[in-house]
């Protein structure tokens, strides 16, 4: 199984983010966008895993205190490969989620799920394969995430599916 641990997003956040990428949709030439109930936030690619440590997988959200986090993005970012390359929405510094993105990662070095945490770069991908003459301005975006998931990653009818496998609410600011 592909899995990952992500952060979730209401409907409403969702449909927010498939307004933002509408307005970019014009600018791309070529590349297919994010389908809107795949949008989530990465804080930690695990990768092919067996069945069997999906205990220890969710364990690891039951013994963790997520934070309540208002994300905000003002500013598209591409990542560039040999391969193609994906437009994103650049997550503005927030110091609440870096704290728990590498508590979650430093769980999963001490279980031995990864080798280490990599440099983290938050971001939420809005299209892939994407071939973009002119990345435009957006209008600022702010939206809450509503739980950290594990989500497996797969193929349901020839479609990228992301199916969240446990999760837990993050907290409530107040």
């Amino acid at each position: 199984m592909r899995l990952f641990y992500g952060l979730t997003f209401s409907e409403e956040d969702k449909i927010a983010l498939a307004r933002v990428s509408g307005s970019i949709d014009p600018y791309i030439t070529k590349g297919r966008a994010v389908r809107e109930e795949n949008y989530h936030l990465t804080l930690s690619f695990i990768g092919e895993v067996e069945r069997k440590h999906l205990e220890v997988l969710c364990s690891i959200l039951d013994g963790i205190d997520p934070p309540a986090l208002t994300l905000r993005m003002k500013h598209l970012g591409l990542f560039a490969s040999r391969k193609h390359t994906t437009l994103y929405l650049r997550v503005e510094p927030d110091e609440r989620l870096a704290v728990f993105q590498r508590k979650l990662e430093q769980e999963l070095v001490v279980r031995g799920l990864i080798a280490k945490g990599g440099k983290y770069k938050p971001h939420i991908t809005l299209f892939r394969q994407t071939v973009i003459p002119i990345v435009p301005m957006i209008e600022p975006i702010e939206i809450s995430p509503t739980s950290v998931a594990l989500f497996h990653s797969h193929r349901e009818n020839n479609l990228l599916t992301y199916t969240v496998v446990c999760e837990k609410e993050l907290g409530i600011d107040g």
